[in-house]
Order: C-alpha cells, then sequence, then structure tokens
C-alpha cells in the first residue's frame, strides 16, 4: 500500500479506498507510526470507533463514513495540523488538557471530545444510572436503589474539585496517572474516594496555588478513567454480577445513542451538534 499520509493529495484519496465521504482518524488500536497504520486497511478494534461512530450517527452527520485508529494521539496530531483544506478527513481527538494549554489545533476538520476523554462524556451521573435497568432488566430502579446511586455520585462530586486539581497538578509535571493509582483511590465497598490515598499522591506533587490553576471543569477536565473506574464499580455493585470492562464500554456507549439530546446534558449535545453540522456543510 502506498503511504497515503506522504502528500495532502494522497489523504484527499485516501477516503476512495472505503468508498465513503469521509474518513475519521481516531485514537486507539494499535499503537504503529501513522505511515503503517493508515496503509493498513485492514480494520483495527478500537472503543474510540465505537465512541465516534455513536456521536457522528448521534448528532445527525449526513455523510458517509469510515473510523480508522491510527494508535495514539501523537500519530494523529501532525495530520490533524495539515487537513484544514482536506474536506475528506476528520480527526477526531481527546480533549486532554490542550485547550487549557492554548494548543488546540482550531481549524474545522479537528473534533474534540467536550470532556477530557470519551470515559468523561459517557460515565456521567444520569448515563451510569440510566443504563442499570438495562442490565437489570427492568422498567426502572427502586426508589431506594435509585437514591442510593445518586447518594453515591454526591458524594464523588464533593471530592471531584481536589481531584481535578489533583489531576492537572499531574499533568504539568508529567506524571503518569495508572490505573494502579485510579484504582487504590477508591474504596470498592463504599465507593468512597480514600481521602488519605488522594494526600498521601498529593504530597509527591509540588505545590501550586489554586489562583495558578486554570477554571477546571469538575467532572470533565479530570482523567476520565477515575470516572469509568467509579462507574464500573457502581454497576458491579448493583448488577451484582461480573461485568467486563471493555463490553460495559461498548454497551454504555451504545446506549447513550438512544438517549434524546436532553438526556445526554444539553451543554455536550449543543457542542456536538455545532461541531456535526460544520462537517455537514
Amino acid at each position: 500500500m502506498p503511504d497515503f499520509t506522504r502528500t495532502d493529495e494522497g489523504l484527499a484519496n485516501y477516503c476512495l479506498f472505503y468508498g465513503v465521504d469521509l474518513v475519521v482518524f481516531v485514537e486507539g488500536g494499535e499503537n504503529r507510526t501513522p505511515e503503517e497504520a493508515v496503509s493498513d486497511i485492514k480494520e483495527q478494534p478500537a472503543v474510540d470507533t465505537i465512541f465516534w461512530g455513536m456521536i457522528f450517527k448521534k448528532f445527525g452527520l449526513e455523510k458517509s463514513f469510515y473510523i480508522k485508529p491510527l494508535g495514539g494521539k501523537e500519530n494523529i496530531k501532525p495530520i490533524a495540523k495539515r487537513i484544514d483544506k482536506i474536506n475528506n478527513i476528520i480527526c477526531a481527538l481527546d480533549r486532554d488538557y490542550e485547550i487549557l494549554q492554548d494548543q488546540e489545533i482550531t481549524h474545522d476538520r479537528v473534533i474534540y471530545t467536550y470532556g477530557y476523554s470519551w470515559e468523561n462524556d459517557i460515565y456521567q451521573k444520569e448515563q451510569v444510572i440510566g443504563y442499570l435497568p438495562v442490565l437489570l432488566m427492568v422498567q426502572k430502579l427502586s426508589q431506594d436503589r435509585e437514591k442510593a446511586c445518586k447518594a453515591h455520585y454526591d458524594a464523588l462530586s464533593d471530592d471531584l474539585p481536589k481531584i481535578a486539581e489533583y489531576c492537572y497538578i499531574s499533568f504539568l509535571h508529567g506524571r503518569d496517572f495508572t490505573d494502579k493509582i485510579i484504582y487504590s483511590l477508591f474504596d470498592n465497598k463504599s465507593l468512597k474516594i480514600k481521602k488519605e490515598r488522594l494526600d498521601e499522591e498529593a504530597k509527591k506533587l509540588p505545590d501550586v496555588s489554586p489562583e495558578n490553576l486554570p477554571k477546571l471543569r469538575h467532572g470533565l477536565d479530570i482523567n476520565g478513567k477515575i470516572l469509568a473506574h467509579f462507574g464500573f464499580l457502581l454497576i458491579k455493585k448493583y448488577y451484582g454480577k461480573f461485568v467486563d470492562k471493555q463490553v460495559l464500554n461498548s454497551n454504555l456507549i451504545t446506549f447513550c445513542q438512544t438517549l434524546d439530546n436532553a438526556g445526554f446534558c444539553s451543554e455536550r449535545t449543543h457542542y456536538y451538534q455545532r461541531k456535526i453540522n460544520v462537517f455537514n456543510d
């Protein structure tokens, strides 16, 4: 296969191999070089593919499209920076902290997640609690169970400002936010944040005055794996059976596609609708 990334003309012709109007490059899949990933036309499994497919369908992308995962974000960014005049390529990226760092790619062929990552958009309170009846095969949760689920989220909400600061300061100092650290922050039974464990991790970082931090959207500008793990623990607690995380990710994304726009959060809805409208022009 030729290297389609070498020239703009090559990228513009890439959609012909899939017989679609648009090719969307996303994160996920094997972490190869951009040239290797683009040249391999075989399908690569990636949860980002499921998420962005849901977004484009939910918000009415009228053109046919194929979603192509390219591995790490660093594989996509060089392409994203040069496709502003290529109308049949889109790059879809996790927001991370790029906008807070003034590193956002601002032209109309690039779309970012509304939150830090796709997990922040999917593992929201209303969506996770709304998905539980599907798992339990009931029309609605009992009042007691719904009240208990909301109480768990309220408790998490109280800790989110501190968690958001910790996540951002960790990012500033290049500290990896590993799954092991995330898992250790939660009490698996009560689902509460272990404040002493959070403080222990925070002490490993330099002190940063709150006045020197940007305005952080609690629950959106935090590492999305924290929300995803909390949602996983809550579903596991009230579903009471084995839950595979990868299957849960896919099923919850699919469930979100069935929600009306109000159920998907109005601000998030407006953000994605504006972006998709541009792609339809």
